[in-house]
């Protein structure tokens, strides 16, 4: 019903507007005689006109059909219109002229000047009539209601500003006011634009607003630097009045900015860099109608590369992501937004090899964008041997089976992290790079790396965790008042990676130009600013001290690194040194028995040897101190009644380095606990004798809290569980357990045993 009440109401429009022009044409043609005349004409001119009648009607009608000027809105009346209708009007006149001469009727030509004249004021009046007081019947409408208008301050007299204030005034005036604008340029002070006068600078904000009573702010200026955005936020929020933004600068270009698409200010505006332009072209020459994988797709980057890859028209994409979650979201959202593209969402891990070769035999793919990654510093720190795996030997697999499957292109991304690395994930981006350089014109795939800083947004950064922390009443905790960190938006990112990719001929290092390091205290005043809170007083801020493996400042190149400009002044190149490539794939060979054997010790000093200038944090040396003092002898108790499963884990961890002690009951246990140095135990929960195993667990805890125990199980139940948790147990396994979950529980408690 809602449909075609519309579509009558569209239609009566149109007919109204019909009725109106035909009407104008009438009364134009007729009055045009009566002006020639001075009145009543001769009959004889009478019964030309009345002969010339529907020449004349039929004639501009036609040409007010052709030019479409019986669907314009009145309400929009622009000088198109205008030049629409001295169009209609002049061609239909020159039409009309030439009939009456053709057929030698004796007609007076200056009535066809007059009725040019008339008609284009009279078509041209009613529309800019009706627009002109639209504003007017908004508020008579408004008033004879019980609304109230919002009072507005425009910041900026530009053209963003120009198209604000035309689309409130035109479009919403009956539910706002604009009492005035704020520019910079005394030049524009006391003018007037649509009506509405300049009325000072950004410092007059506060005054204006407290005198006016203005309610709301709309910055329009979307070209502001980020320090002087700053600064007119920091009025606004002196004002005490609610204030927002318009989007970027290119909708300005377009002349799409419309009140109903201002936004909230972000960090970002505070934080913004100039505005990236992509070579467009560029990039869709070497992914269009190409199949494309993106490994991490549901990460932040890797998902912002899925959006801009499916917009240059690929012949299929692949989202490869470990997280179920995230892969669910992502291809959920490419399917509403691009309906049309051919996808596959796959749920894999880029440490599986076999999983990997799977995925490539079916997609066979042409562009590889590598995003996945495990990234977080200090996590990575405490999960040592992950980092390595994933990022280095998870990297080696896909690279493994980009040259088998002859990849076009690859490009990988990586960190400034990786620049004289002092963390664990800084140095397996390092390696990463290493590997991927190595193989330069030695196969037909184009391997690229892309190196940048933090990212605005992005899952787990500072700015999400700022922003739960403020939401709590804080404290926002940050490491040191002194940190710099350097910051882009995760669209630019994507765009640039794809770029060099673009660019990249094979062995490159690629280099985003990040700008200027912010400081993260700054960062969160600000954060704290726009959330209308004052920092210091209703948000505590909290240093805590550098994290493990944190650096005080990043770099994005290191000094025996040589950079080079390229077409886009927004990607460096950077000649890579050669030392230690040679020997990469042996050197990652060594570094997987390394991992294999869980040996944290052998693991650094292979690391510093393929990386020179890693230096390890202070917890990676405290652990390595600490595991020096225990004689590197690590003691693990194992306590079953089955003789086979002793045996099976003995020579598993046997041959992991471990020494093992048995025991088949709890007394055998705790005798060997107190007469031996037990950093480990390993417990069955049914026992012979007179102790089970969660009553042996209880025991260990009240004789050595410091060892870890790692229950296992035949018969599990949710009351064991529980009640395992409850006595201090470190892990809970059932049977048939697998051999990776045991190592994976030891290294865990080991690192735990020497922190």
């Amino acid at each position: 019903m809602q449909v075609i009440s519309n579509k009558y109401r569209r239609g009566w429009k149109e007919s109204l507007v019909l009725a109106t022009d035909i009407f104008l044409i009438i009364f134009c043609y007729v009055a045009s005689y009566f002006i020639r005349f001075d009145g009543m004409p001769p009959e004889k001119y009478l019964d030309i006109m009345i002969k010339i009648f529907p020449l004349v009607l039929i004639s501009q009608l036609m040409a007010l059909f052709y030019f479409k000027l019986h669907k314009s809105i009145w309400h929009y009346a622009s000088i198109r219109d205008l030049t629409q209708i001295i169009k209609a009007v002049s061609i239909s006149s020159v039409v009309i002229v030439a009939f009456v001469m053709v057929l030698h009727i004796g007609h007076p030509r200056s009535v066809f000047i007059i009725d040019w004249l008339l008609l284009i004021i009279g078509l041209s009046g009613v529309r800019f009539i009706i627009r002109l007081t639209r504003p007017i019947r908004r508020r008579q409408s408004n008033s004879n209601g019980n609304g109230r208008r919002k009072k507005l301050l425009i910041v900026g007299a530009g053209d963003a500003g120009e198209m604000i204030l035309r689309d409130v005034i035109y479009r919403y005036g009956r539910g706002y006011d604009v009492i005035g604008i704020i520019d910079d340029d005394y030049k524009k002070h006391r003018r007037r634009i649509h009506g509405v006068t300049v009325l000072g600078t950004r410092s007059d904000i506060p005054d204006i607003v407290r005198n006016k009573n203005v309610e709301e702010i709309i910055i329009a200026i979307p070209s502001l630097a980020p320090d002087q955005m700053r600064d007119i936020v920091n009025f606004c929020i002196k004002s005490g009045a609610k204030y927002r933004t318009v989007p970027s600068i290119s909708d300005v270009i377009g002349g799409t900015i419309k009140v109903k698409e201002l936004r909230e200010i972000r960090i970002e505006d505070l934080l913004k860099r100039d505005e990236v332009f992509l070579n467009r072209g560029k990039i869709e020459s070497y992914i269009r109608e190409k199949s494309v994988l993106i490994t991490g797709a549901g990460g932040s980057i890797g998902s912002e590369l899925a959006r801009q890859v499916a917009r240059l028209s690929p012949g299929k994409l692949i989202l490869f992501e470990k997280s179920e979650n995230v892969l669910f979201y992502i291809d959920m959202e490419l399917g509403d937004l691009f309906p049309a593209i051919r996808k596959t969402a796959v749920i894999g891990d880029i440490c599986d090899k076999k999983r990997v070769e799977e995925v490539f035999a079916k997609c066979k793919p042409q562009i590889i964008f590598h995003a996945a990654a495990h990234k977080h510093v200090p996590l990575m720190e405490k999960n040592s041997m992950e980092a390595i795996k994933n990022n280095v030997f998870g990297t080696k697999v896909i690279v493994d089976e980009a040259i088998n499957c002859g990849v076009e292109r690859f490009i990988m991304l990586s960190t400034d992290k990786a620049v004289e690395p002092t963390s664990l994930m800084g140095v397996s981006k390092k390696i990463s790079e290493m590997l991927v350089t190595s193989l330069a014109k030695k196969h037909q795939t184009k391997f690229m790396a892309v190196r940048f800083g933090n990212v605005l947004g992005s899952e787990g950064s500072v700015i999400p965790t700022f922003k739960k922390q403020i939401e709590k009443g804080g404290p926002v905790t940050i490491t040191h008042p002194d940190i710099k960190r350097y910051f882009m938006t995760i669209a630019e990112a994507a765009g640039l990676v794809m770029e060099a990719g673009a660019i990249g001929q094979g062995g490159e290092i690629f280099i985003l130009e990040m700008g200027r390091q912010i400081k993260i205290v700054d960062l969160a005043r600000d954060m704290i600013k726009l959330s209308g809170l004052k920092p210091s007083m209703d948000i505590k801020i909290k240093f805590t001290g550098l994290r493990p493996g944190e650096k005080m400042y990043e770099a994005l190149i290191a000094d025996n690194e040589v950079m080079f400009a390229t077409d886009n002044k927004k990607i460096m190149v950077l000649e890579a040194p050669k030392e230690n490539q040679h020997s990469i794939f042996e050197d990652i060979k060594t570094l997987e028995e390394i991992v294999g054997g869980s040996s944290m010790n052998m693991l650094i000093e292979k690391l510093k040897e393929i990386v020179p200038d890693y230096r390890p944090s202070r917890q990676i040396l405290g652990v390595l101190q600490k595991a020096k003092d225990l004689d590197r002898e690590i003691n693990i108790l194992i306590v079953d009644d089955e003789k086979i499963v002793q045996d099976l884990l003995r020579k598993f961890l046997d041959g992991r380095g471990y020494n093992t002690l048995l025991a088949s009951n709890g007394r055998k246990a705790l005798d060997v606990i107190k007469t031996n140095n037990v950093q480990i135990a390993i417990i069955d929960i049914k026992l012979s004798g007179f102790m089970d195993g969660l009553q042996l667990l209880k025991h260990i805890k009240k004789i050595n809290g410091n060892i870890e125990v790692i229950i296992i199980t035949g018969f599990s139940t949710e009351r064991t569980k529980k009640l395992s948790r409850r006595l201090g147990a470190y892990a809970y396994l059932e049977k048939p357990f697998d051999l990776a979950d045991v190592r994976r529980h030891i290294e865990d408690a080991l690192n735990k045993v020497v922190s």
